[in-house]
């Protein structure tokens, strides 16, 4: 999956503590995705752990 800077991403694994909330995409930490929260933290997920929102 590929996703644009800065893209709203949602973390869907419900077995996370961040699950349901949407983070900005930016950047990849080797194949895990960066997200950056609105309390400024910086957290990577799996693919299967995310969805894009359009």
């Amino acid at each position: 999956m590929q996703f644009t800077q800065y893209q709203s991403v949602q973390v869907i694994d419900e077995t996370l503590e961040r699950c349901g909330q949407v983070g900005s995409y930016v950047g990849m930490d080797g194949a895990d995705y960066n997200l950056r929260f609105d309390d400024g933290v910086i957290e990577s997920f799996e693919i299967n752990s995310i969805k894009g929102l359009f």
